[in-house]
């Protein structure tokens, strides 16, 4: 994806996992960021089960934002929200 100046890598990109798998990603956080610093993407997006799980094993989003900064990614977004335009218990349940 591009953003002005900067090459944001897709989640699936770099997950290592189909849209759907049972696992949100196949290579853990600091592997990925890493690899696109290597490739040199300036940022890279979260699947937002991906996101969840990383904060469900604990990792605070200081701790995620201190490892894109130590791999100079500046870009970072979270994909594929869904529904969050529904009304009820629907948008409720995507937006959490």
């Amino acid at each position: 994806m591009m953003l002005g100046d900067a090459i944001v890598c897709s989640s699936h990109t770099i997950s290592g996992v189909l849209p759907g798998s049972a696992v949100p990603a196949r290579h853990g956080f600091r592997k990925r960021v890493a690899a696109c610093a290597a490739a040199g993407y300036s940022g890279l997006c979260l699947h937002y089960r991906d996101y969840r799980d990383l904060r469900a094993h604990g990792w605070s989003d200081a701790e995620l934002a201190r490892i894109l900064h130590e791999n100079a990614m500046r870009d970072v977004g979270v994909e594929f929200l869904t529904d969050w335009f529904l009304e009820g218990a629907e948008a409720e349940a995507a937006r959490r």
